[in-house]
């Protein structure tokens, strides 16, 4: 999108535009791998004999049946610790030794390695969903090396493979089981001796993982397959075309807007007088990610950088309806679901150009998941928090830190 600004005397006229990122329409999904990793720490989400919370063993099989409906393709279950191992009967019957715990008896699993697999089977026309707890198995060694060789090993396969598109949705659960180890594998095979041995743990993580071409993912999101999870992040995911408009209302200071050509014509601007305008969007095409996006200002940069100080961003949903606005009719018509509002505090006569542009921001929650060392800690120290967690996620944010602007608003000056 573009605002153009002209020019005349100490008035300026912008034009605007938007730019997104290019999608690809001819892509169809032809191939869906689930994988399911089947260590044993995984049985402990699953063991619903006693009353708790135990989403596993309904999300699995509501996204399975999701899947089928939305798809005129057959998914293929596999089952995953180190490898993958196909999984031939009917869904009805993985669903029982899914909620029987049957299907998790496997040996400590190297994600590193369940990683890798999934990443070196995708291929242009694919997607794989992984569903894991992501407990890293880093034994007795130094935690710090043997968590940078995770890192370095899922970043070495990701950078081999290109419009890779990724998504992690994060959900909390009951734990009970007796086969959670710590960092020093404490107990081994004595499970009374194991931490945390008849404890049902609260708040435990585990985690769906989408992985393919980038485009084909962002079609599988735009399904809103995906509820009541805790936390979401996507990697290099670009946006469906998004409708907007530049409104006439609401607005604030010495600026009128014409919404047929997009063209602003700020009369006056300073911190004494500033000047706000609204841009809405409609954002129902959208995967839910990039509405979590769009309402965090953290997400947004204004080049150029200086004019960053002289332009302050607001964000609004629907709620702007509540506003005495002229414009409520054209947000309507339009289905416009989400307002961008700069407030410009000062206008650089020498500036022909600004762009501000809708970023994807690191996961906070990332950090706030990660747990350092789950040594020798109380039960509850443990809840919403992932063992070594970061080694995992840093392997992507390495292969992900150049990724483009999703979206670009330009406010262009016209001369004339």
């Amino acid at each position: 999108m573009c605002l153009l600004i002209a020019c005349g005397g100490d008035k300026h006229i912008f034009t605007f535009v938007s730019y997104e990122t290019p999608s690809d329409e001819g892509l169809l999904i032809e191939n869906i791998d689930f994988f399911l990793e089947t260590s044993v720490s995984m049985k402990g989400y699953v063991n619903s004999q006693k009353v708790g919370n135990y989403p596993m063993a309904d999300i699995i099989p509501l996204l399975l049946t999701d899947i089928d409906n939305e798809y005129d393709v057959a998914t293929n279950i596999y089952t995953i610790t180190n490898s993958p191992k196909k999984y031939n009967k009917p869904n009805e019957q993985f669903n029982k030794e899914l909620r029987k715990g049957m299907l998790l008896g496997g040996k400590s699993s190297k994600l590193q390695n369940v990683f890798s697999e999934i990443i070196d089977s995708l291929k242009f026309n694919s997607i794989s969903i992984l569903v894991s707890d992501c407990i890293l198995d880093l034994g007795k060694e130094n935690t710090m090396t043997q968590g940078s060789q995770v890192t370095n090993k899922i970043y070495s396969h990701l950078s081999k493979k290109q419009d890779v598109g990724v998504a992690i949705f994060k959900y909390l659960s009951d734990f009970n089981g007796t086969y959670y180890y710590d960092r020093k594998n404490t107990g081994s095979k004595n499970l009374s001796k194991r931490p945390y041995h008849k404890i049902i743990l609260k708040n435990r993580p585990f985690y769906i993982w989408v992985l393919g071409n980038k485009h084909l993912v962002k079609e599988f999101l735009s399904k809103k397959i995906f509820e009541k999870y805790d936390q979401s992040y996507s990697y290099n995911i670009p946006m469906n075309t998004v409708p907007f408009k530049l409104l006439k209302h609401p607005k604030k200071g010495k600026v009128s807007i014409n919404s047929e050509r997009n063209t602003i014509l700020f009369k006056e601007v300073d911190a004494r007088r500033p000047v706000q305008f609204t841009i809405g969007v409609n954002l129902n095409d959208q995967p839910p990610i990039f509405e979590e996006l769009f309402m965090n200002k953290a997400s947004y940069k204004i080049s150029p950088e200086y004019t960053g100080e002289a332009i302050q961003l607001e964000v609004k949903d629907k709620s702007i309806l509540n506003e005495k606005i002229l414009d409520k009719a054209l947000i309507d018509k339009l289905h416009l679901t989400h307002f961008l509002q700069p407030n410009l505090l000062d206008l650089d006569h020498q500036v022909h150009e600004i762009t501000i542009s809708l970023n994807n921001t690191p996961a906070k929650w990332f950090k706030d998941t990660h747990l350092e060392d789950d040594y020798k800690i109380p039960a509850d120290s443990l809840e919403h928090k992932t063992f070594a967690f970061k080694f995992i996620t840093d392997a992507f944010d390495r292969a992900y830190k150049n990724e483009p602007a999703l979206l670009q608003f330009k406010l262009v000056k016209n001369n004339r």
